[in-house]
């Protein structure tokens, strides 16, 4: 399904546009950052990409290097059937925020790419593999 913006949306993604071409990024990053944002808004509808129109396009460049480099294809595989806390532990030491949840659990849909949930049960072993968004 193709998602169609409404008139606020589409004057936030012009206005993010806008400041991803004026920051330091380089050509290259400026694609990437801007097709990662875009999906992102598109898919969570969340309000918080109002503030991104305002930040200054050099902390703007900051803080979109810093999510590049980050692999949001990122699993840990081995983490399965281990002790949540120790994982946690080993996902933060990569960067991202680890973020412990019962199973089952409800939780926001919403993709960021420093997030990782690690699913436990009731012992806190973790039973899937934890995943970045």
């Amino acid at each position: 399904r193709n998602y169609i913006m409404n008139a606020k949306e589409e004057d936030m993604a012009t206005k993010l546009k806008e400041r991803i071409q004026m920051s330091s990024l380089s050509s290259e990053e400026k694609s990437k950052v801007e097709a990662i944002l875009l999906g992102n808004m598109q898919s969570s509808q969340s309000n918080y990409f109002c503030l991104i129109t305002e930040l200054d396009p050099d902390i703007l460049a900051s803080s979109m290097r810093d999510m590049l480099l980050l692999d949001r294809s990122r699993r840990w595989p081995d983490a399965v059937g281990r002790d949540a806390l120790l994982v946690a532990e080993d996902i933060r030491r990569e960067g991202y925020h680890a973020e412990i949840v019962p199973a089952g659990g409800l939780h926001n849909l919403n993709y960021l790419y420093r997030r990782v949930r690690i699913h436990t049960d009731d012992e806190g072993k973790v039973v899937c593999v934890p995943s970045v968004g």
